[in-house]
């Protein structure tokens, strides 16, 4: 009888670890998606309409190569650390090297791009430079994908 009581109290805190997870997650959606939209009104306040232009094409520029390098590694290693904890180390491992192939491919198609581009100098140096920082974001989240598995 005891037996069962346990597994219905770990079955317990599991789901309400889950629903914590799920709802921790959203929460953190909503505000990060509101703290971009409130940083983007206040930065395209202040441009004119070609400075908004190029705003937008450095940001789209970045999202496709950190899209570009992610290939959905992250998920992946999400679902393998989940159902393998016992190869953590390896999936890890594994994972990072892969993050460090991709990110470094990623870069390199990116710096062919920003050199084949017929734009102001000033122009490809921002598009190097949110590349840049959007496949170090890359890295980060692929550390954010081991606690979330």
């Amino acid at each position: 009888m005891d037996g069962g009581r346990s597994v219905e109290v770990d079955s317990l805190k599991q789901s309400q670890r889950i629903v914590k997870n799920a709802v921790s997650g959203a929460a953190s959606a909503v505000v990060g998606g509101a703290l971009q939209f409130v940083t983007a009104a206040l930065i395209l306040r202040k441009f004119s309409i070609a400075e908004n232009g190029i705003f937008s094409f450095v940001v789209a520029f970045a999202g496709v190569f950190q899209l570009l390098a992610d290939c959905g590694l992250n998920n992946i290693l999400v679902r393998e650390l989940a159902t393998q904890r016992n190869q953590a180390a390896a999936l890890v491992g594994a994972a990072k090297s892969l993050i460090w192939i991709t990110s470094g491919g990623a870069l390199i198609v990116m710096l062919m791009v920003i050199a084949a581009l017929r734009t102001p100098v000033s122009t490809k140096w921002l598009l190097f430079v949110m590349g840049l920082a959007a496949l170090t974001q890359f890295h980060s989240a692929g550390y954010t994908a081991i606690f979330r598995a």
